[in-house]
This record gives C-alpha cells, structure tokens and sequence, in this order.
C-alpha cells in the first residue's frame, strides 16, 4: 500500500503523539494496579529456621495454592520438631486471607486471619480459648528446599 500523505502514522491524534499517549496510559495504568496489591497470593510464607543451641526446629510455614475448588493452605509448624503438613481451605479476598488450623501434635485448632503482601502473610492465630498471636509470615523459598539429606535424618 502506497502512502499518499494522508497516513495516520504522523499527523493527528492517531498519528506518533497518539502512540506515546497510550503506551503512556498503559504504563500509569500497570503501575497503578501494582500500588493496589501483591501480584500473586500464592507462594511459600514462612519463617520456619533451625536454632542450633537447642538442636530445635522452630516455626510456622504457609504454602497457599490453587486447587481444583479454590485456595489451598498447606500448614506446618515446627516446635523443636516439625509437625505433619497439613492441607486446608483458604478464604483468599482482595488481600484478606483466612483459615482454620486444626488440632494437631504442634498446634491447637483455631483461625488465621490477615493479609498478604508481596512481602508476606501478616495476621492472628485465634485459638478456640480466644487466646491469639501475632503471626508475620515473610515471603520466601520454603525452609524444606535445601535441607533434608536423603533418607529423612
């Protein structure tokens, strides 16, 4: 196709100006929604570590992840050893997020509640008592990804 000077590509509004406008538009608007909240709710959150002088295991780690029927929250806690991984529903809104921890070796039941941030999952544990603690869980690989030799000792 011939350019008879009539093209769009450098007069008017639809013309180089009109390019830059939009691009210009797209960026502010991506920027804009990375202001308004983490990019992904799922990952690993944790602040599960090995304390040396006591030859303990300390901590709580949160792995959230899609399932099939919505959000999953695989959940251990490590009180001098680590406790089984357990896998519940998550109640994920906007940035809120909430679930229920069962009863286990290393845990009483109770609800978290909080939200998350690219940063983490910050909130309360409420045990069925009313009893609660503050939990700030940072983004991050999962304590497991480096550190258990083979054969499990």
């Amino acid at each position: 196709m011939l350019n008879n000077g009539n093209s769009a590509a450098g007069k008017g509004p639809h013309g180089a100006a009109g390019v830059i406008l939009a691009l210009a538009l797209l960026l502010l608007a991506a920027t804009s929604a990375r202001a308004e909240g983490p990019q992904y709710c799922t990952g690993t959150f944790s602040n599960m570590r090995y304390v040396q002088a006591g030859n303990d295991l300390i901590g709580m780690e949160v792995r959230i992840v899609l399932g099939e029927r919505g959000f999953k929250a695989m959940i251990q806690s490590a009180l001098g050893t680590p406790g089984d991984p357990v896998l519940v529903d998550a109640q994920i809104k906007g940035q809120a997020i909430s679930f229920d921890v069962p009863a286990g070796r290393n845990e009483r039941p109770g609800r978290f509640q909080g939200t998350i941030t690219d940063q983490g999952i910050s909130g309360a544990l409420t045990y069925e008592n009313g009893g609660q603690i503050p939990l700030n869980l940072p983004r991050r690989t999962s304590y497991w990804d480096d550190q258990a030799p083979f054969g499990g000792s």
